[in-house]
């Protein structure tokens, strides 16, 4: 089965890896010095903007994925997904 480069897995995954070492980061430099500084805040902003932003992104390709999919395989149906669908990121 051939999978789209613009997968929800692999931006999930892509995601995971960049909180990953933003979180590793973080962690790093609390460690190595005052943890209570402006730049330590910068990151954790930055942090949390990436987790907002790349779990949002990720399920939204992941539900335009599933509408396009039954949209394919019932075209004449109406989607009803939206109601049973479960947040995989979040």
């Amino acid at each position: 089965m051939r999978r789209s480069l613009i997968d929800s897995r692999y931006l999930d995954a892509v995601v995971w890896l960049v909180i990953a070492v933003l979180a590793r980061r973080i962690v790093t430099s609390a460690l190595h010095g005052n943890p209570f500084t402006v730049a330590t805040s910068d990151r954790n902003r930055r942090l949390s903007i990436v987790i907002l932003v790349g779990g949002g992104l990720t399920e939204l390709i992941r539900i335009g994925a599933a509408y396009a999919l039954f949209h394919s395989v019932f075209p004449s149906s109406t989607y009803i997904g939206l109601i049973q669908e479960t947040f995989s990121f979040w």
